[in-house]
């Protein structure tokens, strides 16, 4: 038997960046369940009805307890510094595929996009209504996901509302678990979901590309990780040790961020690459203006810095490799670089000893960048985990949230 074909089509919002009206509505999560016509198909409707008042106290106190972004970030470091493992966060295969399709209409349509949108898809008994993608207006303060439920709750309000199944909301983040002038975008639609399953019997999908946690990129639980910090923690073996250290002036990490990071490097070789272009590059390299020689320069000098400085950073786009691996190819270069023949002695001396302080200088700093990054990433997709693990035991009956495992991706058990 052939699959039913069904019928597909854009909704396109005149008004997408205008305010929705105001309205004025009961929140369904407040609501005694008892009261709704259907409480499924159970064998004991007063026992299904318990259940669900059950689950709604306990959703409320799951959404209460990640308001509270302070205590949940110490909760996520625990169980990171713990190396507990979590269920992974990937949506079961049929959901995945689903999306899949989804995105291959949506990319088909408009092109590929790397940056932050969302786009939804509402699917009926014989249609497929999709709308986006949406980007957000952060100097505004709105975020995709705002326009999204907007447009899901109007597209579901309307008349072809009792013939839809399930709502399916991408974004390239995950939903963020932190807002600063109203709650999260997870928690948002958390609510939404429980409100739409309430009002019209539809499920919702929730997938993502990339975990952004807390606040993804902006994250500034590792801010204070360096590399002086990193060398401070090498030459310790316990946080008091490392502490001591710091008494002269710097500016410690907190201990369990001293346990990420210490069970970080004691792991696997931490390696990484010198992806630096441009202004970013030049910035290292400004330190070769004041050797000696420069208070008398000649253009034939600058030549030459200029010369040296573009040829090595060649060596900035070749594989990964440990700090130091990535000291001694620059000190290789610079020992080996040949300058001209005008340039005098003194002047060549004085250069490749400020270019190998630049290129170390440079080295540190991309290093303790990396390890950041990766704690970052680490404690995003934490994050994401505890977050699904708690929300899954009370509203796996209208809720899925997951990341989307693209074609191609290594398979993982889900």
């Amino acid at each position: 038997m052939e699959p039913q074909m069904l019928n597909r089509k854009r909704f396109i919002c005149d008004n997408q960046d205008e305010e929705p009206q105001s309205k004025t509505k009961k929140c369904l999560l407040d609501t005694d369940v008892t009261q709704r016509d259907k409480c499924g198909d159970p064998s004991s409707p007063q026992d299904c009805c318990a259940d669900h008042l059950d689950k709604s106290v306990a959703l409320a106190q799951l959404i209460s307890v990640w308001s509270d972004t302070e205590r949940t970030g110490k909760r996520v470091l625990l169980q990171l510094q713990s190396r507990e493992t979590t269920e992974n966060t990937l949506l079961n295969d049929s959901v995945n595929q689903r999306f899949l399709e989804f995105h291959r209409d949506i990319t088909e349509e408009c092109g590929a996009e790397d940056k932050q949108h969302s786009w939804a898809v509402i699917e009926k008994k014989e249609e497929i209504v999709m709308y986006g993608p949406y980007y957000p207006k952060y100097n505004e303060g709105k975020h995709s996901e705002d326009v999204i439920i907007r447009q899901t709750e109007e597209l579901l309000e309307s008349n072809g509302a009792a013939q839809a199944r399930t709502v399916y909301v991408f974004t390239m983040n995950s939903p963020c678990l932190s807002r600063n002038s109203e709650p999260p975008c997870m928690l948002k639609l958390v609510q939404k979901a429980k409100e739409w399953w309430l009002r019209f019997r539809v499920k919702t999908n929730i997938g993502y590309n990339k975990c952004w946690g807390f606040k993804g990129t902006k994250e500034t639980m590792f801010r204070a990780v360096n590399f002086s910090q990193v060398e401070a923690l090498r030459n310790s073996e316990n946080y008091e040790e490392y502490t001591a250290q710091n008494m002269t002036g710097g500016n410690p990490v907190c201990e369990n961020v001293y346990t990420l990071l210490r069970n970080l490097l004691n792991g696997e070789p931490f390696i990484f690459r010198l992806s630096l272009q441009g202004i970013e590059w030049k910035s290292y390299f400004k330190g070769m203006q004041t050797i000696p020689e420069a208070a008398r320069v000649t253009e034939k000098l600058r030549h030459e810095i200029s010369r040296m400085t573009e040829e090595a950073q060649s060596l900035s786009t070749e594989t990964c490799l440990r700090a130091e691996e990535h000291v001694g190819r620059g000190q290789t270069f610079a020992r080996d670089f040949s300058f001209d023949s005008q340039i005098t002695q003194d002047a060549t001396d004085d250069l490749r000893l400020a270019f190998q302080k630049c290129w170390e200088e440079m080295v540190r700093d991309k290093y303790a960048e990396t390890l950041r990054d990766k704690l970052t990433d680490d404690f995003n997709q934490c994050a994401n985990r505890l977050f699904i693990d708690d929300f899954v035991k009370v509203t796996s009956s209208f809720l899925r949230v997951g990341r989307i495992q693209c074609a191609g991706e290594k398979q993982q058990v889900t």
